[in-house]
């Protein structure tokens, strides 16, 4: 095991490239201002089709989030709607406790009355 190395035998077929890839950054790809991604999606059809999918401009996002404070909106409508109908609900089930408590306490007396 001593005579062992890490090196690998050179091959005597191949040789290693004598200069590195150049690696260009995806801001000076030389493309238009917004990059593109690229999709290939199988159709029923048998054949791939190409999805381009842009970068959302500003109005999209604009709009989204409009879309989105609109749903909110209508939930919290939806919500407080639920609480305005629910809580006349129970205040009027607390009252009749209240008075059916006092009720039983005056029917209570009222029977012991009778009873003399």
């Amino acid at each position: 095991m001593t005579g062992m190395t890490n090196r690998e035998p050179p091959e005597s077929g191949t040789s290693r490239p004598r200069s590195e890839p150049e690696i260009i950054p995806p801001d000076r790809s030389g493309r238009g201002a917004r990059p593109r991604i690229f999709m290939s999606v199988d159709d029923d059809n048998g054949g791939p089709r190409r999805v381009y999918i842009a970068q959302p401009g500003p109005f999209t996002i604009i709009l989204a989030l409009a879309v989105l404070a609109l749903i909110a909106g209508i939930m919290l409508i939806v919500l407080l709607s639920v609480a305005v109908i629910w809580i006349p609900l129970v205040i009027f089930l607390i009252a009749a406790f209240v008075l059916s408590v006092t009720f039983r306490h005056y029917w209570w007396r009222f029977r012991a009355w009778l009873g003399r």
